[in-house]
């Protein structure tokens, strides 16, 4: 009753060292007493949030040590549960970078894989430091809905909590969930709609886009808790790699890049500098001409039309090196004839 003696600060050791015992016990039983046995312990060990680092280092030496995928997925379930309860979340940060690897080594169902995605992205939540993985999971979530019939209320949060989080986070300029059918259903619901419409121009527009939507939704922007400030930053650093992208000939005067962020002359190089800087984008900068040369522009969404793109510089670059491989073969002949 109360609090397990050996979780008492005087028994931490002896605690730690009781539950590696029965861990490696477990891990030598049969897979079906393995199974009850590693939930039984597990569910023990989760049951109070106090000596939380310690139950936590626990939990996860139980995990490491049992044998069987469907036991690894029972104790992380555990493990996911107990350290967002207990708000130690941090701790397990560094370890989710596996997950997508240990979703496909266990071979987890499609509900399973749903499940333990959700999970993650709820422990992401709220850590300044896991906002990218926060989102990327939320997607790896949303995506198990693609092959299979559903409602938008069965997703609605988890769409709008993705949406926003893409919209609001400061470093993050590409993401493909435009058009995944959760997603998509957004347009038809009267109260997101206006939402669905925020993420397609940030992801396809530019600021001037965002300018003309934002002056008709100002209770959108406000009632999602996002900054109009910080996401004309964000439009602004999106506009210029967009300019890079669309450009043939990969260089942008000076005046484009003021007209299409809205901003000062003696403000250009800054925001470039800026791009550059977020590794949105490669580009030098050339004074004498003001002009913006670029060598590489981030993709917002890599869909079909992106394919296409890539596919025809790759057969226009295969018809540049078969022209230059048959130059210096003309060159290598003209050479041995003359040698002759």
């Amino acid at each position: 009753r109360g609090r397990a003696p050996f979780f008492s600060k005087a028994g931490e050791a002896d605690a730690e060292c009781s539950f590696l015992v029965m861990s490696n016990i477990v891990s030598k039983l049969p897979e079906k007493e393995a199974l009850a046995a590693a939930e039984a312990i597990a569910t023990k060990i989760a049951g109070e949030t106090s000596n939380s680092s310690l139950r936590l280092k626990i939990l996860l030496s139980l995990f490491n040590m049992v044998e069987y995928p469907a036991g690894k997925y029972t104790v992380f379930t555990h493990v996911l549960r107990y350290a967002q309860s207990a708000q130690v979340a941090e701790l397990l940060l560094p370890s989710i970078k596996k997950v997508e690897t240990w979703v496909k080594d266990w071979g987890l169902s499609n509900d399973e894989s749903r499940a333990v995605y959700l999970a993650v992205a709820n422990l992401c939540s709220g850590q300044s430091s896991a906002s990218k993985e926060h989102l990327h999971y939320l997607v790896k979530y949303l995506s198990t809905f693609e092959s299979t019939e559903f409602s938008l209320d069965t997703v609605r949060d988890e769409v709008v909590r993705a949406a926003v989080e893409f919209i609001s986070a400061p470093d993050v300029f590409q993401c493909d969930m435009l058009d995944m059918v959760s997603v998509q259903k957004l347009q038809g619901d009267a109260a997101l709609g206006p939402l669905f419409t925020l993420l397609s121009l940030m992801l396809t527009g530019k600021l001037a886009d965002y300018l003309s939507f934002q002056k008709a939704n100002t209770q959108l922007i406000s009632k999602l808790n996002l900054s109009h400030d910080d996401i004309v930053t964000k439009m602004r650093l999106m506009s210029l790699a967009a300019l890079g992208s669309e450009s043939q000939s990969g260089e942008i005067p000076y005046a484009l890049v003021k007209d299409t962020l809205q901003i000062n002359d003696d403000e250009v190089e800054t925001w470039v500098v800026r791009a550059i800087s977020l590794k949105l984008l490669e580009a030098k900068i050339d004074q004498l001409r003001e002009m913006v040369v670029f060598s590489r522009c981030t993709q917002r969404v890599f869909g079909e039309a992106q394919w296409l793109d890539l596919q025809s510089k790759l057969q226009q670059w295969k018809v540049n090196m078969g022209s230059v491989c048959k130059m210096l073969h003309n060159t290598r002949m003209s050479g041995l004839a003359v040698e002759n």
